[in-house]
């Protein structure tokens, strides 16, 4: 079975790993850890994902979070974006002013009830 993944690994200050996130694309292995499969993925989450990729801007990505939700990525240019609010705009220029016509692809999705944690690989 073919399957695709990504680790994001934390290296703290000796240098050594002490932090393995592994996003798996693979129904088999979602069924294997029990996550639920990506039809109860939480619709919110979901339209958040796409409303944020494709560039809708505030306007449309308001209505699937909170007004105060925090942003955090580990890039260089995301570094001083701390709400998704400026990530939905930062966004947005990507989509319409930097990069107008690009698309993304959606590789996989999860879900854990546990932690209430949507991933999305794209």
């Amino acid at each position: 079975m073919d399957t695709e993944y990504v680790y994001n690994m934390h290296v703290n200050a000796h240098g050594k790993v002490d932090r393995i996130t592994k996003v798996w694309h693979s129904a088999w292995a979602a069924a294997q850890v029990g996550w639920l499969p990506a039809t109860s993925m939480p619709a919110n989450a979901d339209h958040l994902f796409h409303a944020c990729e494709s560039g809708k801007g505030w306007q449309e990505v308001m209505h699937y979070c909170t007004h105060d939700a925090v942003f955090s990525a580990q890039a260089e240019p995301l570094k001083d974006i701390r709400t998704v609010h400026c990530y939905a705009e930062w966004m947005k220029g990507i989509a319409l002013v930097a990069m107008p016509g690009s698309s993304y692809e959606l590789n996989a999705r999860s879900f854990d009830p546990d932690t209430s944690t949507a991933t999305f690989f794209g």
